[in-house]
C-alpha cells in the first residue's frame, strides 16, 4: 500500500527550494506540531539558503501574509548571533596566533 504524504512532509522534502515566506510557514508548523528542536534541525540542516540570506541581510518577507513575523525575527537574531560568535572565534584565533594582526587592522 502506498503511503500518502501530508502537506507538511511534502514541504519538508522541498525545504531547500522554499521561498522565504514558505520556509517560515513550514518552520512555524513544525514548531507547533513537532517542537522547537525539530524546527531548528530542519532550519539548520536543510535551509542553508534562508540562513545565508539572513546573514547577508537580504531576507525579506515583503508581500507575505499570515506569516509568524515573531518567529522570523527570532530566527534572524539566532542566525546573526551564531554568525557573530563564529566570526569572533576566528578573530580570537588569528589574534592568538599573531598578536600584531589586530594592531595592523586598526591602523
Amino acid at each position: 500500500m502506498k503511503k500518502i504524504k501530508s502537506m507538511l512532509d511534502e514541504m519538508k522534502d522541498r525545504a531547500e527550494r522554499l521561498s522565504n515566506g514558505e520556509a517560515i510557514i513550514l518552520l512555524d508548523l513544525i514548531n507547533k506540531k513537532e517542537g522547537l528542536v525539530s524546527m531548528l534541525e530542519l532550519f539548520n540542516g536543510r535551509m542553508k539558503h534562508i540562513k545565508q540570506q539572513m546573514i547577508d541581510g537580504i531576507f525579506n518577507l515583503d508581500g507575505c501574509k499570515n506569516i509568524n513575523t515573531q518567529l522570523a525575527l527570532e530566527l534572524i537574531a539566532l542566525t546573526e548571533k551564531e554568525h557573530l560568535t563564529k566570526t569572533m572565534q576566528i578573530i580570537e584565533n588569528i589574534n592568538h596566533n599573531n598578536p600584531t594582526t589586530i594592531a595592523k587592522i586598526r591602523i
